[in-house]
Parts: C-alpha cells; structure tokens; sequence
C-alpha cells in the first residue's frame, strides 16, 4: 500500500492567523481519489492564553468612591491577552487600582487593597474578598488616601473635579462600604471566575470588616479543553463540523511546555474525491471558536494512503 508523508511546520502557517491556519502547497495539483489521510503526529507548544479578547472574558468591572464618597464610579480594567491563574489574575487588577489610586497607604506606607480574587480548590471555586473601607472622618491616624478629592480649574476655565473620597460611615461607625464589582451578563469574565451575572456584594449586605463570596458555578478558567484540526481533505456525513481531521488537548502539560500527540492507532479518514492544489490545516477550541496560539513552533506530519 502506497503510504506518502507531508510535513508542515511554521513556514506554512498563513499570515495573519495568529498561527491557527497552515497550507501546503502541492508542486503541482494532486488527484485524491481513492485515498485516507490521518495525523501521524503533532508538536507543538502550549501557547494558546486562557484570557483573550476573542473569548469576550478580558474586562473586569468594579465600581469604587468618587470625588463625594459615593460608589458611583465604574471601573473597567481591560486585561491583556495571556495566561493567567486566579492568584496573577488578582495582581494585575490590584496593579489596575494602584495606577488609579484605588487604595490607601498604612502607617508603614504599606499599601492596602479592599479586593482580591482568591482560588478555593476545596469547593472548585472563585472565592472574593472584599475589605470595607473605613468611613469618612474614621480613617486611623497614620493612614492616607493617596488620591484624595480635589478640584483644579483647566486652561479651558472648567473646574475639574479629581480624585475620591470616604464614604458615609455604616452603622458600624468606623466602617462605610465595600467596594463592589459588576459581573455583566454580556461578559464571560463572570464565566471564568465562576459567577451569576450580577453586582456583588448585592445592595443591603451588612458591612463588617471583610466579606468572602464564593462563586457559584464552577469557573471557566481554562476555556479551552480541547484543539480540533479541521482540513479541506475530510468531510463527514453527520458531523458537524464536517471536516474534523484529529482532536487533542494539552493534557498533562504545563503552560510553554511542549505538547506531544503520536496516537498509537492512526485514525485514518477517506479524502473526498477529487484534485487538490493544497492541504489547509485549521486548529480550533472544542466549541468551534477560532484559536489564538502564540508560538508558531510546530511540526506536523500527515500520513495520506491509497484505500
């Protein structure tokens, strides 16, 4: 039986794809009658980021005080596509609220955050927890608010009203609210952290010092499960997608390490009939959505038989 081999690697990869789509171009165009093609193996690195603006879950939404000590002020932090866990999730939105002067300085000049994004692998959940900040008029002796409210006129003569205030003080005097973020029903970042959409804490929550919510659904952290390789060669007659080549996952590998497929038993699909002048690859996630993968360092070799 006549077997022949093809390998792609990154010079075959289409511009412009964020290294999802590969061709090769036959020397001249091909006749497939009466032949199977199937993966033979495939490596490549795990690259593909877990946050990304394609998967609608890169903007977190808080609300904090403004120039009167109202929580009127909506915050939304666009995080850049990468890879991140709960605990690199929560460092950059805190590293968010730095730059903006979400926080207030300790007598140590320690700086003191009122939210954190926290992993609880005992209930497979997000957990958050919100600190209260402490009311107007309440703030220890020795602590600062390093962006505090202040007005300034601009060259346009327009008084411009900057920075925030301390809340009201809550019936437990020295305390005024938490602060609270929005959990959008058009956003899939409440999905990867696990959550209904929503404002949490919800209005009427009593303020004590800090308050722990845990999510209620089981997050999305890792959106992507599984890789599908589609290609013009395969078409099924009751599959959909119809021209699904071989499907993988990272498995056991770690985020840059690198991922090896070698199946044991080849799985050999007919090509439909006909003459070809190039073989398309397309890596896909497991719902169908377009993948974004960092690392064009590939290899990948196609094994195509007559029947």
């Amino acid at each position: 039986m006549n077997t022949q081999t093809i390998v792609l690697n990154r010079k075959n990869v289409i511009a412009n794809t964020s290294n999802t789509k590969y061709e090769y171009k036959f020397p001249k165009p091909v006749n497939m009658t009466n032949k199977e093609i199937a993966l033979a193996s495939l490596n490549m690195y795990y690259s593909w980021p877990n946050i990304q603006a394609i998967y609608n879950n890169n903007v977190f939404t808080y609300k904090w005080w403004d120039y009167y000590g109202n929580l009127t002020s909506v915050q939304n932090v666009t995080i850049p596509d990468g890879n991140y866990s709960i605990s690199t999730l929560s460092a950059f939105i805190q590293s968010q609220m730095l730059l903006r002067g979400h926080y207030l300085i300790d007598p140590n000049a320690n700086k003191k955050f009122f939210l954190e994004l926290i992993e609880n692998p005992t209930y497979y959940a997000c957990e958050i927890t919100f600190t209260s900040m402490y009311a107007k008029g309440y703030l220890p002796s020795g602590w600062s608010n390093p962006t505090p409210p202040t007005t300034y006129v601009n060259a346009s003569g327009v008084t411009v009203y900057s920075g925030w205030d301390l809340p009201a003080p809550a019936p437990v005097t020295n305390l005024g609210q938490y602060p609270q973020i929005i959990m959008s029903s058009s956003s899939n970042i409440k999905d990867f952290l696990g959550f209904v959409a929503g404002t949490y804490p919800v209005a009427g929550t009593p303020v004590s010092t800090t308050y722990d919510l845990l999510g209620t659904v089981a997050p999305q952290t890792y959106p992507v499960s599984a890789l599908n390789i589609q290609s013009n060669f395969c078409k099924s007659d009751i599959a959909i997608p119809d021209n699904i080549l071989y499907s993988f996952s990272q498995g056991n590998s770690a985020y840059g390490d690198l991922v090896l497929i070698e199946p044991q038993n080849l799985i050999w699909i007919k090509i439909i009939d006909g003459t070809y002048s190039k073989l398309e690859l397309t890596f896909i996630d497991q719902d169908f959505n377009p993948m974004k993968i960092l690392d064009n360092q590939v290899n990948i070799i196609i094994l195509i038989r007559d029947i």
